[in-house]
């Protein structure tokens, strides 16, 4: 873990490109610019789920009867800074009950399509489907049944990574920091007119591979039977999950 002005990282980002000499300071506008582009990489890496390294466990509390329940900004109703990218499950907490809690099971746009009572009532839902909508900055969580109870929620989503201003002081993750100054030189140098060198882009992927190899969940891979799997089968035997490809 370390911790980074923001400001360092663009400075740095314009010595990679040799756009500056060491010790100079950073004219205004360039540091304006350069924080408009490392927020731009910011926002990609949000929509990348490789590219984000932790989850985050949201607590809520249900509104009995309402669907949908949106989330996102203040006007919401379950706030939060930014509306999640996605929601990989939801747990209902059943205070006092057998079992403690629920889960949800997560479903996808064509199932609620296809639902024939989507007002239906209980107590608690069984289902959700997220409609990653941006009306106002929303999403919007519809629940099956249509709970009645205000049960408390866990939300499991990918935690967003914030917006930047000058001043900011972010702590980093292992990996990020240097990844994220490689980053900002690449969008950078075309404007800049500065050559981007072939090492310069093995340095920018080698720096990125470091820390996605930590997000990356290996899948869980399980035989047909205790034993090996039947014969028969295609397959990739020598596939190697962290590398995307055969090795």
């Amino acid at each position: 873990m370390i911790s980074v002005a923001t400001s360092a990282i663009i400075t740095a980002s314009l010595k990679e490109l040799n756009a500056i000499q060491a010790g100079a300071p950073v004219p205004g506008q360039q540091m304006v610019d350069g924080l408009e582009l490392l927020n731009n990489i910011l926002d990609d890496w949000n929509a990348q789920r490789e590219k984000v390294y932790a989850d985050a466990f949201l607590p809520f509390v249900i509104t009995p009867n309402l669907q949908p329940h949106t989330i996102g900004p203040a006007g919401s109703t379950w706030v939060t800074t930014q509306r999640p990218v996605s929601i990989e499950g939801i747990q209902v907490i059943l205070t006092g009950g057998t079992p403690p809690y629920v889960y949800v099971r997560k479903r996808d746009a064509a199932w609620w399509q296809r639902q024939p009572a989507p007002t239906v009532t209980a107590k608690y839902p069984t289902d959700f489907f997220f409609n990653p909508t941006w009306s106002a900055g929303q999403g919007a969580i519809y629940f099956w049944p249509v709970p009645t109870v205000a049960y408390s929620v866990k939300l499991w989503c990918r935690i967003v990574l914030a917006q930047l201003l000058v001043g900011t002081v972010i702590s980093l993750p292992p990996g990020y920091n240097y990844a994220l100054r490689m980053m900002l030189a690449k969008r950078w140098a075309p404007s800049l007119r500065k050559p981007w060198t072939l090492a310069q882009e093995q340095l920018t992927t080698d720096a990125i591979l470091v820390f996605q190899s930590n997000n990356t969940d290996v899948p869980k891979i399980a035989t047909q039977d205790a034993g090996m799997p039947r014969g028969g089968g295609g397959g990739l035997p020598n596939f190697m999950w962290p590398y995307g490809g055969i090795r």
